[in-house]
């Protein structure tokens, strides 16, 4: 059986969040494949044969050319979200292992510089890295944020996509506001999705979608999904559990 079997049912091509599991990594596997796109927002332009997007020149962050000696950590960090093809959303695998992307995600995201780094990575002419860069600016840069959604949203494409071991195609408008009354709504960019569900346990089980201007799929990127369930269920945490 597939890993996509496993873990998550599909219903005239909508992933829907299926019920619960013990096990904290297959939960935040299920959920981030769960937590999928929903509706059929106008035309969007269909990829070239293969599935990817033309090859773009990636961008690059001023301060990775300067003379000066760079942060070879965050540097590449920087190189991994801009060479992207698939946007990978949360863990990958069976396993649950953070793909590069998501660990390059995080080291962006705990820099000093990351809105600057972001903001860099937004002038890609790659929507994959620009869905990465849009990510970033919800939680770093609330003005930058808001004109790179405009922006997006009036070009939708189809992108290559991964949840887990899910991979498809996924329309980027949807991915960035889905309108669908059962899409995750975050508070505001500081609220984990742990202190959501809490909030609204009401709620939690009734969750059928995220999008990136709730703040859905920047939190799983984060690996809120994992931290969460890690917190609930200690007892079944793997001490080798890698966290990006």
């Amino acid at each position: 059986m597939s890993c996509g079997d496993e873990l998550v049912g599909e219903s005239e091509g909508r992933s829907r969040v299926g019920a619960r599991t013990v096990h904290l990594i297959a939960a935040s596997v299920a959920l981030s494949i769960g937590l999928a796109s929903a509706g059929e927002p106008g035309a969007p332009r269909v990829l070239s044969e293969g599935g990817a997007e033309p090859v773009a020149e990636p961008v690059s962050l001023s301060f990775c050319t300067s003379p000066e000696e760079p942060d070879r950590e965050l540097c590449e960090a920087f190189r991994t979200l801009a060479e992207a093809h698939v946007f990978k959303i949360g863990r990958s695998g069976r396993a649950g292992v953070p793909s590069p992307e998501m660990m390059a995600f995080n080291r962006l995201l705990r820099d000093s510089r990351a809105a600057e780094a972001f903001r860099a990575l937004s002038a890609s002419e790659s929507t994959v890295v620009r869905l990465y860069a849009l990510s970033g600016l919800y939680f770093t840069d609330e003005t930058a944020f808001s004109i790179l959604v405009e922006e997006m949203e009036s070009e939708p494409v189809m992108v290559p996509t991964q949840r887990a071991c899910s991979v498809g195609q996924d329309d980027s408008s949807v991915l960035i506001r889905n309108e669908s009354p059962e899409t995750l709504r975050l508070s505001h960019p500081g609220q984990t999705l742990g202190e959501w569900a809490e909030a609204h346990p009401e709620l939690w089980e009734e969750v059928g979608y995220t999008d990136i201007v709730g703040g859905g799929i920047p939190a799983i990127l984060r690996d809120d999904l994992f931290k969460m369930f890690l917190a609930s269920s200690p007892e079944d945490s793997d001490e080798d559990a890698q966290d990006p």
